[in-house]
């Protein structure tokens, strides 16, 4: 996006947060925000408040010697919600899905289908890998599951 002037704007979002409805929504909806802001090397951690968001944003103008300065945010309940709101909107439209949009989903997919709590959710190395820290149910020792872009594509869906 050419001219995109990527500055962070701290305002407030709503997620609105019963995270026990589910993950995949709601990271869909934090990964289309991170998309559209240009977001890089991605941490996003579940914590009372909400989800606490560290990554990289540019700080120019895209593709003219772009620098990039990081962030740390934590988007509450209401900010959740209104992010929530916004994809719902975008249901039906030409919305198409950006990458980190797509790899959030199929994250939020998979803490679901497992029952995860108390993640961690890291982007790795060259965007192309996630690792999802969680305390295990049976023993809360910490665990990670490293996913790939290939795995998840396999969880087919779609955008």
């Amino acid at each position: 996006m050419a001219g995109r002037t990527g500055r962070w704007h701290a305002m407030t979002m709503l997620i609105t947060m019963d995270r026990a409805g589910g993950y995949e929504d709601l990271l869909r909806s934090l990964g289309a925000v991170l998309d559209e802001r240009g977001a890089r090397t991605i941490i996003v951690r579940d914590i009372p408040a909400g989800l606490q968001v560290r990554a990289l944003m540019p700080t120019g103008v895209e593709g003219v010697g772009e620098t990039f300065a990081p962030i740390d945010l934590v988007f509450e309940t209401p900010t959740l919600l209104e992010a929530q709101i916004d994809g719902l909107l975008r249901r039906g439209t030409d919305h198409v899905a950006g990458p980190i949009e797509q790899a959030l989903r199929a994250v939020g997919r998979e803490i679901d289908v497992q029952g995860l709590r108390d993640t961690t959710v890291v982007q790795g190395p060259g965007a192309d890998r996630w690792s999802v820290w969680h305390h295990r149910i049976t023993d809360g020792q910490v665990e990670v599951i490293c996913l790939t872009d290939e795995d998840l594509a396999g969880f087919g869906l779609g955008g």
